[in-house]
């Protein structure tokens, strides 16, 4: 991945994600979240208020950490499990406008300094506000997604498990591709990282559950194959390609491709004005 400074872009515009006021969003995955096979997980039972700890996340010039610090647990209000409510701080932050969408799935880690483990990783924010409140899905809920959202269970080789849900979908076979950070845009909603997508996938999302999705890096997605082709008068393109399997995303991302091959088949239209009998810009008398 090329490195490159970080920096601070402001925007007013949303980042195109839906975010509502007061409610917590999704931060939607962009990048693979860092490795935690060296960390040990930390139980539910033995978070409390006022630990201290840290998160990782990439950035446009690598991984950055921010510092973070418990605030209570969030009960669910129905089925599910407890949230870690947090307050993140740091430089990093300051200088990119706060949590962003993008870093979910981004580790955080709880303990004594030297001694942390893996509390669970950022799932949700809450966006129109200080851009420094998360939730955070717990490591035991995530790794329930190995066994259908029931029981934990030791992560298959290959398996990562992502923090936030997608569409509840249950099983899935969507492409999992690598990005390249570019910067994180600060937004008054919520900041966003924006990023340039590698072109072939590396791994499989194979479920999305309650607790968030499990990707594969050791599955080739399938997807549906979608044929496009334009004709005019003077121009015609085929383009073959794959979209994702799926009830929600398939009919949008094959009406996406073929308003793509509409755009690349070109049809210029000249026309000539005729010129009038007075002189531009004059009235005739």
């Amino acid at each position: 991945m090329r490195r490159r400074t970080s920096r601070r872009i402001d925007a007013d515009r949303p980042g195109g994600s839906g975010f509502r006021c007061g409610v917590p969003v999704a931060l939607a995955a962009v990048v693979l979240i860092v490795s935690t096979a060296l960390a040990q997980d930390l139980p539910l039972g033995e978070v409390v208020a006022a630990m201290r700890g840290y998160g990782l996340t990439e950035a446009a010039d690598g991984v950055r950490r921010f510092e973070v610090e418990v605030l209570d647990l969030q009960r669910p209000t129905g089925p599910g499990w407890a949230t870690i409510l947090i307050r993140s701080s740091g430089s990093f932050l300051d200088d990119v406008g706060g949590l962003a969408a993008g870093m979910s799935g981004s580790p955080v880690y709880l303990g004594p300094v030297g001694a942390e483990r893996l509390a669970g990783a950022l799932a949700f924010a809450f966006p129109a506000s200080e851009h420094r409140l998360a939730l955070v899905t717990p490591i035991a809920a995530m790794r329930a997604l190995q066994a259908g959202d029931h029981a934990p269970a030791t992560p298959p080789s290959g398996g990562a498990p992502l923090a936030a849900p997608l569409l509840r979908a249950g099983t899935t076979d969507l492409a999992l591709h690598r990005a390249d950070v570019s910067v994180i845009v600060a937004n008054r909603d919520l900041p966003y990282k924006l990023a340039n997508l590698a072109a072939e996938p590396f791994g499989t999302v194979v479920r999305d559950g309650q607790a968030g999705r499990l990707a594969r890096s050791d599955q080739v997605p399938g997807g549906l194959p979608v044929i496009v082709r334009v004709e005019t008068d003077g121009a015609a393109l085929t383009v073959a390609t794959r979209v994702a399997r799926d009830p929600a995303l398939t009919p949008a991302l094959s009406w996406g491709e073929l308003l793509a091959a509409l755009e690349r088949v070109t049809v210029r239209v000249e026309v000539t004005a005729e010129p009038s009998d007075g002189a531009a810009g004059e009235e005739s008398p």
